[in-house]
């Protein structure tokens, strides 16, 4: 097994369990470098491990069975996601057949009764479907790794086990502490299934299984659903045992007496039910101990927990007709919790921008209602290439912007789908779901455009804005509800609606609101307070002193803002004094291939270079972390919004401004937009006339005087905070993820006679591909032109 792993930083370890085969003298003489820890007896798997863990010195220790091999990267991969993630301290290897050719573990789930699964074992294995990181109930202890300290701390592999489920054991055990499990999936593992295993007989392993699982649940499961749970797992273990016997319930209801006192030959197998119930009853003193040890250190609760691995909740052992009646009348007759009762329906969130440490505020609005919506549902958030953040809560997943195939597993695992509209131009498939389609039009595109393609000639802005209308007439046509950000939003995606004949008399029959087609949630901001980690600009960032009173420029600068006479202003008020310093938190996008270069980043620098204040007054960061942005907030004294007076400002919804209002910061912003009349209306800072510099000077002059400026609107942002948490605004979509429904202008004799009519897009002309692929290159070099060609070339084939 050659590693590419630091030598000096790898300690390879040999467990022998009291091996006669001759293996161990052949290690001494082969692999003199590795330690070997001899064991008098077969210990059996937890222990034999644990002993192992015990002998190492490692921060980190990486359990491997003997019956399999690694890819050459199988450390290093492994402990990139635990370092990445301090709340994660195990990774779980990608283990494929020793061939290569199919899946033993890809994944983990969990049944309410304490049966664990390996996901898809067994089938073809197909490298695109399993090449993202993700959360998993249990490592497969065959090939993990985990944190030394935090494996020992818990109790390690619980070794009364033996072997099989106690990897299941463990994983379920950390999660309630408070600890997470990834999957790593380019740390790649071969095994030799039933390689040593194969020699315990099969009644045997039902004993096994059978009495694991009742351990693996009574230690784990609270005490208010253990109560609830033991029984109907007792009384399930009892029928699969049953069904093993195999055995005639006519035998047991005839009443002549003929059919005897006996039964001739039951097999082994049908009686290891029994065998495990009366071995866990006789180890119950000794669970009782652990049991106590896990609730006492308890940090999630189970509804936490099953809420995330909740989708495969039933699966049941066996799938012989008589058991799954049984499971599904003992599900539905008893007090079963109601998270337990039945899968979590699943939510699938498709934004079409980066998930990383640099968010933009896309990137923020899917992370956050991702966060929210995982409180009650299993969320997966998908967003393009490979995202870098990773969160207990929900999976975070890839997908390639130019193939279909890359989303197709996770639409197929959702129950609904709330995608970012633009989306569903890039993946047609999205238009025909079958199944509930949320549409995110909280950004009316097509009126940006009008401002960021106004420079061009007006035949070419026309048939820009003609394509890209059509795009977005799909998007109205194809969704079953739509969110917008604000109630004046609303009313313009209203009008929309109607002419997209959306609005018709099923959707008003459905609902006379109509809130149930399209309503508000809003861009909210955390329901916990930002804290300062560090000191970011004042007395830090050359040219800003310690006193300096700072406004901040929250975001990025794009085409439809004002940053001119911003600049203009402060270089005004820099001529009478020399404490006031202007703070860009971001220029350009960070993902050209997400969002191009806008003129008005360049002319803003230039502007600022030849009025002599570039990095004298005003500074430019590139783009600041999502977590970081806090520091920034907590240290400037003013939080500024300038825009055009224009109709992209109408229904626009600063997205920004929320992180003020988080922050407390008082805030200076032109008027003309649903949130400066919230500062108007709270008394949250100055609202300003577009583009009046003399009125933007006075203002900024005014707050950077006034004593105390954060003490004296502390009240005011309390009071707007509370009603704009992500909670508070997501409450619509939460609701309608409770009851999901297909739009019934969308089903049967309804959907026949209401005809949507798809908008053709028209394509650019292919004179002008050229200029377009040059445009691509510039801005996401060889590989994003690649990537757009191939998008092209499938929305062309799709069309």
């Amino acid at each position: 097994m050659q590693l590419h792993y630091p030598k000096d930083k790898l300690e390879l370890m040999m467990v022998d369990n009291g091996s006669k085969d001759g293996s161990l003298e052949y290690m001494e003489e082969t692999f003199p470098s590795v330690t070997i820890v001899r064991n008098p007896e077969n210990y059996g798997f937890a222990k034999g491990n644990n002993i192992g863990a015990q002998a190492a010195s490692g921060k980190y220790v990486a359990f491997l069975n003997n019956d399999s091999r690694v890819e050459p990267g199988w450390v290093s991969e492994l402990v990139k996601p635990v370092l990445k993630d301090p709340s994660v301290v195990c990774a779980a290897s990608k283990i494929l057949s020793w061939d290569g050719q199919r899946v033993d573990f890809v994944g983990s789930k969990i049944n309410f009764y304490g049966y664990g699964f390996h996901v898809d074992y067994g089938a073809p294995y197909v490298e695109e479907l399993y090449r993202e990181e993700k959360f998993l109930p249990a490592a497969c202890g065959g090939a993990m790794l985990i944190e030394r300290e935090v494996f020992l701390g818990c109790g390690g592999f619980d070794e009364d086990y033996f072997a099989y489920f106690e990897d299941l054991d463990l994983g379920w055990r950390l999660w309630v502490l408070g600890y997470a499990i990834v999957f790593a999936p380019k740390a790649i593992a071969y095994h030799k299934h039933h390689g040593t295993s194969g020699i315990i007989p099969e009644h045997r392993l039902r004993v096994i299984f059978e009495r694991n699982s009742l351990y693996t649940l009574f230690k784990n499961y609270d005490q208010e659903n253990l109560h609830r749970v033991l029984p109907l797992a007792l009384l399930l273990s009892a029928k699969r045992g049953l069904h093993d016997t195999q055995i005639d319930p006519q035998d047991f209801s005839r009443k002549d007496g003929k059919e005897g006192s006996t039964l001739g030959n039951v097999p082994k197998l049908g009686l290891a039910c029994l065998m495990a119930m009366d071995e866990f009853v006789t180890n119950l003193p000794r669970l009782q101990e652990k049991r106590q040890w896990v609730q006492d250190h308890r940090r999630r609760s189970d509804a936490e927990i099953f809420r995330r691995f909740g989708r495969w909740i039933n699966t049941p052992v066996i799938y012989a007709p008589s058991f799954l009646a049984t499971q599904d009348t003992l599900v539905r007759s008893y007090d079963v919790p109601p998270f337990l009762r039945q899968p979590q329906r699943s939510v699938l969130l498709l934004t079409h921008d980066v998930i990383g440490e640099k968010m933009a505020g896309p990137g923020m609005r899917y992370w956050e209602i991702a966060r929210v919506l995982s409180k009650e549902f299993a969320v997966t958030l998908a967003a393009p290439g490979q995202p870098r953040l990773t969160n207990p809560e929900f999976e975070v997943r890839g997908y390639q912007r130019s193939e279909a195939g890359s989303i197709a597993p996770l639409v197929k695992d959702a129950d609904m789908v709330f995608a970012f509209g633009f989306v569903l131009h890039q993946f047609p498939m999205l238009q025909s779901l079958g199944k509930p389609l949320i549409v995110d039009i909280y950004d009316p595109f097509t009126l940006e455009d009008l401002e960021v393609y106004s420079d061009r000639p007006l035949a070419e802005q026309a048939a820009i804005i003609h394509a890209h209308t059509g795009v977005l007439n799909n998007q109205l046509r194809t969704g079953d509800f739509f969110v917008c950000a604000s109630e004046r939003q609303r009313d313009y995606w209203m009008g929309m609606l109607t002419a997209n004949n959306r609005i018709n008399p099923a959707t008003y029959d459905n609902d006379r609101t109509l809130r149930r087609l399209i309503d508000v949630v809003a861009f909210g901001l955390p329901s916990t307070p930002p804290r300062h980690v560090r000191q970011v600009m004042k007395g830090v960032q050359p040219g800003i002193g310690p006193d300096d009173r700072v406004i901040l420029w929250g975001g990025g600068i794009w085409q439809w803002f004002d940053p001119l006479t911003l600049v203009r202003a402060v270089a005004r008020i820099a001529a009478r004094r020399d404490d006031v310093k202007l703070v860009f938190m971001g220029k350009q996008h960070f993902d050209k291939t997400t969002v191009p270069e806008t003129p008005i980043c360049t002319e803003t620098v230039r502007l600022s270079e030849e009025l002599g204040v570039l990095d004298r007054y005003v500074f430019f960061n590139d783009w600041t972390p999502y977590d970081e942005r806090q520091n920034f907030l907590l240290e400037a004294d003013i939080g500024v919004s300038l825009h055009l007076n224009n109709i992209e400002t109408r229904f626009a919804f600063r997205t920004r401004m929320m992180d003020y209002i988080w922050a407390g910061l008082p805030i200076l912003t032109t008027e003309g937009d649903c949130m400066s009349e919230v500062v108007e209306r709270y008394g949250l800072g100055k609202v300003v006339p577009c583009q009046d510099e003399d009125a933007l000077v006075s203002a900024l002059l005014e707050l950077v005087d006034t004593p105390n400026l954060r003490e004296a609107y502390r009240p005011r942002f309390e009071q707007v905070a509370a009603e704009y948490t992500w909670e508070r605004v997501t409450e619509p979509l939460v609701a309608w993820c409770r009851n999901p429904q297909r739009a019934p202008d969308k089903l049967g004799a309804a959907a026949a006679g209401l005809v949507h009519e798809t908008f053709p897009v028209i394509p650019t002309p292919w004179w002008k591909l050229p200029g377009k692929g040059l445009q691509h290159l510039k801005n996401g070099g060889v590989k994003g032109l690649t990537r757009e060609v191939k998008s092209y070339i499938r929305w062309k084939l799709a069309d």
